[in-house]
């Protein structure tokens, strides 16, 4: 497994996974849609952190930290 940084090339594999957990467990929100769809100007350039695991070139599973203030991340 690889644990690689946010890369523009890699945005829609936030969206795809994050909805599909979200749909399984509990429900879509409209700011998740929002959040999912543009994650550079919502979380990127928010002082977030996205970052996605590979294995075997295949993209499993991401997580993402938001920035609350300048000393939390959630």
């Amino acid at each position: 497994m690889e644990i690689i940084s946010y890369q523009p090339s890699l945005k829609s594999h936030i969206k795809t996974l994050n909805v599909e957990w979200l749909e399984k467990y509990f429900s879509v929100e409209p700011n998740d849609t929002i959040q999912l769809s543009d994650p550079e100007n919502e979380i990127i350039n928010k002082g977030g952190l996205i970052y996605y695991v590979s294995m075997d070139g295949e993209i499993i599973g991401t997580a993402t930290l938001m920035k609350i203030d300048d000393n939390i991340m959630s």
